[in-house]
Protein backbone atom coordinates (compact mmCIF):
# COMPACT_ATOMS: atom_id res chain seq x y z
CA UNK A 1 0.00 0.00 0.00
CA UNK A 2 1.15 3.49 -1.08
CA UNK A 3 2.07 5.44 1.71
CA UNK A 4 0.16 9.19 2.17
CA UNK A 5 3.67 10.99 1.31
CA UNK A 6 3.72 8.81 -1.65
CA UNK A 7 -0.05 9.49 -2.16
CA UNK A 8 0.17 13.64 -2.44
CA UNK A 9 3.22 13.51 -4.66
CA UNK A 10 1.42 10.95 -6.98
CA UNK A 11 -1.72 14.09 -7.14
CA UNK A 12 0.14 16.40 -7.73
CA UNK A 13 1.86 15.12 -10.81
CA UNK A 14 -1.95 14.15 -11.86
CA UNK A 15 -0.69 10.73 -12.11
CA UNK A 16 -2.82 9.15 -9.43
CA UNK A 17 -5.88 6.13 -9.80
CA UNK A 18 -8.47 8.67 -11.35
CA UNK A 19 -5.91 11.06 -13.48
CA UNK A 20 -6.80 9.27 -16.80
CA UNK A 21 -10.58 9.57 -16.01
CA UNK A 22 -11.03 12.63 -14.86
CA UNK A 23 -9.53 15.69 -17.65
CA UNK A 24 -8.49 18.72 -16.29
CA UNK A 25 -10.88 21.59 -16.55
CA UNK A 26 -10.66 24.30 -18.79
CA UNK A 27 -8.00 26.88 -17.33
CA UNK A 28 -9.59 30.45 -17.48
CA UNK A 29 -8.18 32.49 -20.02
CA UNK A 30 -9.53 36.63 -20.97
CA UNK A 31 -8.07 38.52 -23.46
CA UNK A 32 -5.83 39.89 -20.74
CA UNK A 33 -4.19 37.12 -19.92
CA UNK A 34 -4.15 35.75 -23.23
CA UNK A 35 -4.85 37.94 -26.36
CA UNK A 36 -7.61 36.26 -28.00
CA UNK A 37 -11.05 34.57 -27.25
CA UNK A 38 -13.27 31.77 -26.79
CA UNK A 39 -15.01 30.38 -30.05
CA UNK A 40 -16.63 27.19 -31.23
CA UNK A 41 -20.21 26.08 -30.82
CA UNK A 42 -22.35 23.97 -28.74
CA UNK A 43 -20.39 20.80 -29.75
CA UNK A 44 -16.93 22.06 -28.48
CA UNK A 45 -15.27 25.73 -27.59
CA UNK A 46 -12.03 26.48 -27.96
CA UNK A 47 -9.55 29.71 -27.25
CA UNK A 48 -8.71 31.35 -30.78
CA UNK A 49 -5.80 33.88 -31.12
CA UNK A 50 -6.48 36.33 -34.58
CA UNK A 51 -3.85 38.60 -35.24
CA UNK A 52 -2.64 40.38 -38.18
CA UNK A 53 1.06 39.29 -39.22
CA UNK A 54 1.74 43.02 -39.83
CA UNK A 55 0.67 43.83 -36.19
CA UNK A 56 2.40 40.92 -35.08
CA UNK A 57 6.15 41.53 -36.79
CA UNK A 58 5.25 45.81 -35.84
CA UNK A 59 5.34 44.69 -32.34
CA UNK A 60 8.44 42.39 -31.85
CA UNK A 61 11.06 44.05 -30.14
CA UNK A 62 13.70 41.64 -31.75
CA UNK A 63 15.05 43.70 -34.89
CA UNK A 64 16.79 40.62 -36.26
CA UNK A 65 13.09 38.41 -35.83
CA UNK A 66 11.82 41.12 -38.79
CA UNK A 67 14.32 41.15 -41.27
CA UNK A 68 13.30 40.75 -44.95
CA UNK A 69 14.07 36.86 -46.26
CA UNK A 70 17.08 36.62 -48.42
CA UNK A 71 16.77 35.07 -51.46
CA UNK A 72 19.75 32.23 -52.13
CA UNK A 73 20.86 33.05 -55.36
CA UNK A 74 20.69 29.34 -56.80
CA UNK A 75 17.63 29.60 -59.39
CA UNK A 76 14.42 28.08 -58.34
CA UNK A 77 13.59 24.82 -59.70
CA UNK A 78 10.15 24.45 -61.83
CA UNK A 79 8.73 22.20 -59.80
CA UNK A 80 4.92 21.37 -60.09
CA UNK A 81 3.79 21.76 -56.44
CA UNK A 82 5.50 24.89 -56.46
CA UNK A 83 3.96 26.74 -59.62
CA UNK A 84 0.53 25.54 -58.37
CA UNK A 85 0.96 27.60 -54.97
CA UNK A 86 2.58 30.53 -57.01
CA UNK A 87 -0.75 30.41 -59.45
CA UNK A 88 -3.17 30.73 -55.99
CA UNK A 89 -0.78 32.51 -54.08
CA UNK A 90 -1.47 34.33 -52.03
CA UNK A 91 -5.65 34.28 -51.19
CA UNK A 92 -5.45 30.15 -52.16
CA UNK A 93 -2.91 29.15 -49.77
CA UNK A 94 -2.87 27.97 -46.16
CA UNK A 95 -0.41 27.56 -43.75
CA UNK A 96 0.19 25.12 -41.59
CA UNK A 97 1.95 24.25 -38.51
CA UNK A 98 0.85 21.61 -35.37
CA UNK A 99 1.67 21.64 -31.99
CA UNK A 100 1.32 18.32 -30.50
CA UNK A 101 1.47 16.43 -26.72
CA UNK A 102 4.13 14.43 -28.25
CA UNK A 103 4.86 11.71 -31.01
CA UNK A 104 2.74 10.58 -33.74
CA UNK A 105 -1.02 9.03 -32.58
CA UNK A 106 -0.98 11.74 -29.53
CA UNK A 107 -3.36 14.86 -29.05
CA UNK A 108 -2.94 18.22 -31.04
CA UNK A 109 -3.67 21.22 -28.99
CA UNK A 110 -2.26 24.05 -31.32
CA UNK A 111 -3.31 24.48 -34.56
CA UNK A 112 -1.44 27.21 -36.23
CA UNK A 113 -2.47 28.99 -39.49
CA UNK A 114 -1.25 31.56 -41.70
CA UNK A 115 -4.02 32.89 -44.28
CA UNK A 116 -4.97 35.42 -46.50
CA UNK A 117 -8.15 37.25 -45.16
CA UNK A 118 -9.35 40.73 -46.36
CA UNK A 119 -6.03 42.29 -48.17
CA UNK A 120 -3.39 40.99 -45.39
CA UNK A 121 -2.07 37.50 -44.28
CA UNK A 122 -3.56 36.50 -40.77
CA UNK A 123 -2.50 34.55 -38.28
CA UNK A 124 -4.84 32.57 -36.40
CA UNK A 125 -4.00 29.85 -33.91
CA UNK A 126 -6.54 27.29 -32.58
CA UNK A 127 -5.47 26.26 -28.79
CA UNK A 128 -7.51 23.63 -27.31
CA UNK A 129 -6.97 24.71 -23.59
CA UNK A 130 -7.34 21.23 -22.73
CA UNK A 131 -7.49 17.91 -24.23
CA UNK A 132 -11.28 17.65 -24.15
CA UNK A 133 -11.00 20.98 -26.47
CA UNK A 134 -9.22 18.78 -29.55
CA UNK A 135 -12.13 17.79 -31.33
CA UNK A 136 -13.55 21.59 -31.62
CA UNK A 137 -9.80 22.76 -33.20
CA UNK A 138 -10.30 20.23 -35.81
CA UNK A 139 -13.36 21.33 -36.94
CA UNK A 140 -13.13 24.90 -36.75
CA UNK A 141 -9.46 23.90 -39.51
CA UNK A 142 -11.94 22.05 -41.60
CA UNK A 143 -13.98 25.18 -41.87
CA UNK A 144 -10.90 27.75 -42.42
CA UNK A 145 -9.80 25.21 -45.12
CA UNK A 146 -12.69 24.91 -47.28
CA UNK A 147 -11.91 27.68 -49.65
CA UNK A 148 -8.50 27.18 -50.12
CA UNK A 149 -6.60 25.52 -52.54
CA UNK A 150 -3.57 24.47 -51.51
CA UNK A 151 -2.04 23.69 -48.21
CA UNK A 152 1.59 24.27 -47.28
CA UNK A 153 3.48 23.01 -44.35
CA UNK A 154 6.94 21.93 -43.51
CA UNK A 155 7.43 17.85 -43.25
CA UNK A 156 3.76 18.17 -42.90
CA UNK A 157 3.33 14.85 -45.49
CA UNK A 158 5.25 13.10 -43.17
CA UNK A 159 3.62 14.64 -39.76
CA UNK A 160 1.11 16.98 -39.68
CA UNK A 161 -0.95 15.99 -42.65
CA UNK A 162 -1.61 12.67 -40.92
CA UNK A 163 -1.94 13.85 -37.87
CA UNK A 164 -4.67 15.71 -38.27
CA UNK A 165 -5.98 12.84 -40.27
CA UNK A 166 -5.42 10.06 -37.77
CA UNK A 167 -6.94 12.54 -34.89
CA UNK A 168 -10.28 13.19 -37.21
CA UNK A 169 -10.61 9.61 -37.87
CA UNK A 170 -10.62 8.97 -33.94
CA UNK A 171 -13.38 11.28 -33.78
CA UNK A 172 -15.15 9.62 -36.78
CA UNK A 173 -15.03 13.18 -38.87
CA UNK A 174 -14.50 13.31 -42.63
CA UNK A 175 -10.84 13.88 -43.88
CA UNK A 176 -10.19 17.60 -43.14
CA UNK A 177 -7.47 18.16 -46.16
CA UNK A 178 -7.61 15.68 -49.57
CA UNK A 179 -8.97 17.99 -52.15
CA UNK A 180 -6.19 20.53 -51.32
CA UNK A 181 -2.50 20.51 -52.89
CA UNK A 182 -0.18 19.63 -49.93
CA UNK A 183 3.43 21.65 -50.85
CA UNK A 184 5.61 20.31 -48.60
CA UNK A 185 8.29 22.75 -47.87
CA UNK A 186 11.18 20.46 -46.58
CA UNK A 187 11.50 18.63 -49.95
CA UNK A 188 11.64 21.24 -52.16
CA UNK A 189 14.25 23.24 -49.36
CA UNK A 190 16.34 19.33 -49.59
CA UNK A 191 16.21 19.71 -53.32
CA UNK A 192 17.77 23.29 -53.49
CA UNK A 193 20.18 23.76 -50.34
CA UNK A 194 21.10 20.40 -49.32
CA UNK A 195 24.43 20.43 -50.69
CA UNK A 196 25.24 23.92 -49.31
CA UNK A 197 23.75 23.75 -45.48
CA UNK A 198 24.61 21.37 -42.37
CA UNK A 199 20.69 20.37 -42.82
CA UNK A 200 17.71 21.40 -44.11
CA UNK A 201 16.04 21.73 -40.55
CA UNK A 202 13.77 24.87 -40.21
CA UNK A 203 15.78 26.80 -37.99
CA UNK A 204 18.67 26.06 -39.69
CA UNK A 205 16.90 27.44 -43.06
CA UNK A 206 15.63 30.10 -41.12
CA UNK A 207 19.05 31.28 -40.20
CA UNK A 208 21.34 30.63 -42.80
CA UNK A 209 18.13 31.63 -46.00
CA UNK A 210 16.09 33.88 -43.74
CA UNK A 211 18.94 35.67 -41.97
CA UNK A 212 17.45 35.19 -38.94
CA UNK A 213 18.17 33.76 -35.68
CA UNK A 214 15.95 33.45 -32.57
CA UNK A 215 16.59 34.04 -29.11
CA UNK A 216 14.73 32.86 -25.76
CA UNK A 217 12.57 30.67 -27.79
CA UNK A 218 11.02 27.60 -26.42
CA UNK A 219 12.68 24.51 -28.17
CA UNK A 220 10.18 21.94 -30.08
CA UNK A 221 11.27 18.83 -27.73
CA UNK A 222 9.89 21.19 -24.55
CA UNK A 223 6.67 22.03 -26.19
CA UNK A 224 4.63 18.98 -25.41
CA UNK A 225 6.09 19.48 -21.55
CA UNK A 226 4.95 23.11 -21.39
CA UNK A 227 1.72 21.97 -22.35
CA UNK A 228 1.05 19.76 -19.86
CA UNK A 229 2.20 21.71 -17.48
CA UNK A 230 -0.11 24.55 -18.67
CA UNK A 231 -2.96 21.96 -18.47
CA UNK A 232 -1.96 20.62 -14.80
CA UNK A 233 -1.42 24.25 -13.06
CA UNK A 234 -3.16 26.91 -15.54
CA UNK A 235 0.36 29.13 -15.96
CA UNK A 236 -0.43 31.39 -19.01
CA UNK A 237 3.29 31.85 -18.88
CA UNK A 238 4.30 28.37 -20.60
CA UNK A 239 1.06 29.32 -23.40
CA UNK A 240 2.65 32.36 -24.40
CA UNK A 241 5.84 30.72 -24.98
CA UNK A 242 4.22 28.36 -27.18
CA UNK A 243 2.48 30.31 -29.12
CA UNK A 244 5.20 32.76 -29.94
CA UNK A 245 7.35 29.31 -31.02
CA UNK A 246 3.81 28.21 -33.19
CA UNK A 247 4.13 32.25 -34.75
CA UNK A 248 7.65 32.47 -35.88
CA UNK A 249 7.78 28.88 -37.57
CA UNK A 250 5.08 30.04 -39.35
CA UNK A 251 6.54 33.24 -40.13
CA UNK A 252 9.58 30.99 -41.57
CA UNK A 253 7.42 28.79 -43.80
CA UNK A 254 5.84 31.79 -45.17
CA UNK A 255 9.16 33.57 -45.74
CA UNK A 256 10.52 30.24 -47.43
CA UNK A 257 7.65 29.67 -49.44
CA UNK A 258 8.58 33.39 -51.31
CA UNK A 259 11.95 32.76 -51.21
CA UNK A 260 10.91 28.89 -53.24
CA UNK A 261 8.67 30.93 -55.51
CA UNK A 262 10.52 33.73 -57.48
CA UNK A 263 11.33 33.06 -60.84
CA UNK A 264 8.23 30.52 -61.85
CA UNK A 265 6.17 31.51 -63.99
CA UNK A 266 2.39 31.74 -63.07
Amino acid sequence: MLSPFLLENLARLQLGPHAATAPAAPAPLNADTLPGCEMGSDDGRFWCVDRSLHSLLREDSNPARAQPCRAHPQAAEHHDDLIFLRNCYPRGALLLDLETCGFAGSAIFLIGLLHWKQGEWRLAQLLARDYSEELAILQHLHALAADKSVLVSFNGKSFDGPMIEDRRARYRLEPCTPRLRHCDLLHHARRRWRKQLPDCKLQTLERWICQRQRRGDISGAQVPLAYHAYVRTGDVRALREILHHNALDLITLLQLAEVLMPGISS
